[in-house]
């Protein structure tokens, strides 16, 4: 079986290997033959390119850890790239605990800020869904955003998040002074229901899309002229 072999990842580890059995000599006696050697730098570079550890920099983290490890022994590549990924601490991120609050906290529409504490907050938030911080049970909700969480660290960790995004405000104070209700809705703001029970009738259900797309989206008020038309038919 064949592997593709990565040129830059394989500078990588080269230059690893070099600071390894610097900082330890005795590292060497973990592969008593060259063509062990080479089979593990082999598996060491197939690890990196798996985990997208693709500059020297990446690295540097897991060579400090790994510096003032104890340890006389080599770690597995799997635990040395462990040692490498920032935590969201490292990049001054909240903790994923107090991350999982304020993304709970900017769900209801009554605390929603325009501000977050960091972008990674805000991209797991907005990869997780409001609905589910609203529908789901905390255990539930707290998986799936502690998934998006680690993997926007990771994607922050490779340049793919690099700054907070501006937030326009969507509504004014004093869209919420008096709320418009609605059957048994309530509206805190344009466009957002303070409540989520189901839709008792088709007048209401008519009665909220009016209300929420204003009057100035074609596509939705097509939609639902198309489905009174059909309620009108049965």
């Amino acid at each position: 079986m064949s592997f593709d072999v990565d040129v830059t990842t394989t500078a990588i580890v080269n230059q690893l290997f070099n600071r390894l059995l610097a900082m330890n000599p005795a590292f060497k006696q973990s592969w008593p033959t060259e063509a062990e050697f080479k089979a593990t730098k082999k598996e060491w570079i197939l690890a990196f390119q798996d985990a997208r550890i693709d500059s020297v920099e990446k690295v540097q983290k897991g060579l400090k850890e790994l510096r003032l490890s104890p340890s006389p022994f080599v770690p597995s590549p799997g635990e040395f790239i462990s040692m490498c990924r920032l935590t969201p601490e490292d990049i001054g991120a909240p903790p994923v605990e107090q991350a999982f609050d304020e993304a709970c906290r900017q769900a209801h529409p009554q605390s929603w800020k325009p501000n977050w504490s960091h972008a990674i907050v805000m991209h797991a938030y907005q990869r997780t869904g409001s609905s589910v911080f609203l529908n789901s049970k905390k255990e539930t909700s707290y998986k799936k955003f502690q998934q998006h969480y680690d993997q926007a660290c990771l994607d922050y960790q490779d340049g793919k998040i690099m700054a907070q995004i501006e937030y326009k405000t969507p509504f004014s104070k004093s869209d919420i002074e008096e709320p418009e209700t609605i059957g048994q809705y309530e509206f805190v703001r344009p466009g957002v229901l303070k409540q989520y029970e189901h839709v008792s009738s088709f007048e209401e259900f008519k009665a909220i899309c009016d209300k929420i797309i204003k009057n100035d989206d074609t596509a939705l008020r097509a939609l639902v002229d198309n489905i009174e038309r059909q309620m009108a038919q049965k």
